[in-house]
């Protein structure tokens, strides 16, 4: 006869091997699409890069700008409902995808329908974590954020051999079906949908009786306990949209870190999605077979599970804090992509390419761990659809600007010190962030001081 500890071990096992499935047949697919069908849409359309590279960049855009939304509909309908409805909106967006016939079509299905089903499976999948325990977090963290690189090393080339045998259009509708496999795997969360409310309600409780005891009208014999039971037994108030979204703002108020968070979210999904909207085009545009350019996005999804899956070593041992692993991460990518269009072996180009996107695999997971560590559990499911807004907006710029410059300079250099410049100016605002609150602690402590002698000073 199991036990029940080793059955909840067992179920737990079982969700952390789910979650980065359902990852891998969303954002993977997603991730898959951009890079692989790029060349093929500019050569029917008859359009220049920096149109459908803003396409591209809009269902990333959708996908963040749009998570402040889905992150409220997931706590009133429910993380695996919400999940189940947004495996079903990306497959319907890959196979409006293969229907149409005008750029604006495919801002509609690709952009908008896929953007959206992307972004109500992410934002509701995430939350899901904090049925592990702390200690394992960063770890299972790490695993589920595989489920993006694992897509993006199996789905293009899966698509490209697709796309040889029954063209775009029939890859298309063909993925569509494929994608649909994350919604059969997101029926089965509800040990974890179950699990969450449960620690959910039980921190609510928990958080609820020590402030009603912290409060002097509750303090007397008498009441004491009646006190607790009223606080047990009274309605919560119900979550409003706009009650949501006023949290949202409060948020970034009361946690300075966090506002700098959203600030570098922004340079660094410009970089980001400059990067891998564009790499495999590049490599097409400068002399790479299509097997040889498509195994450029696969390379970057090797590189991108291996950063995913030890980003949490040397944080669970100590050798260096979530936060410097962080912009560290940024800072090397920043140099690697001043060097990128200057390769011209292409072993060179893909060692570079694993190395960049095993940077990427590592601060891409942190988003989540430092909104976490900055504003707590409490706040967690309303920062993390708020941090992915100025992502959103970055997305936007990325892909766009990077197709611009090349269809502005007929090269892909400028473009690639473009996303260079937005890298770094991550670290830069996170040492901003430090010298404003050292310089702001000092000024607290001095005035502490001052107003302490002013009392001790004798008459």
């Amino acid at each position: 006869m199991i036990s029940q500890l080793k059955m909840k071990r067992l179920k737990l096992f079982l969700t952390l091997m789910g979650l980065p499935m359902i990852l891998m047949f969303n954002i993977g697919l997603s991730l898959s699409f951009v890079p692989v069908f790029l060349v093929d849409f500019i050569t029917y359309f008859q359009t220049g890069s920096a149109v459908i590279g803003a396409v591209s960049s809009l269902s990333l855009t959708v996908m963040c700008l749009s998570a402040p939304v889905t992150s409220f509909l997931g706590q009133r309908l429910g993380c695996r409902l919400t999940v189940c409805i947004g495996c079903c909106f990306t497959s319907v967006g890959f196979f409006f995808s293969s229907l149409v016939q005008n750029p604006w079509q495919l801002l509609i299905s690709h952009s908008f329908i896929t953007g959206l089903g992307c972004s109500l499976t992410f934002t509701n999948i995430i939350p899901l974590l904090g049925i592990f325990p702390e200690r394992h977090l960063p770890t299972a963290n790490g695993i589920v954020y595989c489920g993006n690189g694992v897509g993006v090393i199996l789905f293009p080339i899966l698509c490209k051999e697709l796309s040889y045998l029954y063209g775009f259009r029939g890859a298309l509708m063909i993925v569509s079906g494929i994608s649909l496999n994350g919604l059969v795997i997101a029926l089965l969360l509800k040990f974890a949908n179950k699990e969450l409310n449960i620690k959910t309600e039980m921190n609510r409780k928990r958080k609820s009786k020590q402030l009603k005891l912290e409060n002097e009208c509750y303090l007397t014999d008498d009441k004491s306990e009646d006190a607790l039971d009223d606080l047990e037994t009274r309605p919560q108030p119900k979550v409003t949209i706009f009650g949501s979204l006023k949290g949202q703002l409060l948020i970034c108020y009361m946690f300075p870190r966090f506002a700098g968070l959203l600030i570098a979210n922004f340079f660094l999904s410009v970089g980001y999605v400059g990067f891998i909207v564009h790499m495999v085009a590049n490599a097409t545009y400068n002399g790479f077979s299509d097997s040889e350019a498509a195994l450029i996005a696969s390379v970057y999804g090797v590189g991108s599970i291996t950063g995913r899956l030890t980003h949490g070593i040397p944080i669970r041992y100590n050798w260096i804090s979530t936060y410097h692993l962080f912009w560290l991460s940024c800072l090397l990518d920043c140099f690697l992509m001043l060097g990128y269009p200057f390769c011209s072996s292409k072993v060179l180009l893909y060692i570079l390419t694993v190395v960049i996107a095993y940077n990427v695999g590592v601060h891409v997971p942190l988003i989540p761990v430092m909104v976490r560590v900055f504003v707590g559990d409490e706040y967690f499911h309303q920062a993390f659809g708020t941090v992915q807004v100025p992502g959103g907006i970055g997305c936007v710029i990325g892909g766009f600007a990077a197709g611009w410059l090349y269809d502005l300079t007929n090269s892909y250099n400028d473009a690639f010190f473009f996303m260079s410049a937005s890298y770094l100016i991550v670290p830069l605002i996170f040492m901003a962030i430090e010298l404003f609150l050292k310089r702001r602690e000092k000024q607290r402590t001095s005035e502490n001081y001052n107003a302490l002698a002013q009392q001790t000073t004798p008459l």
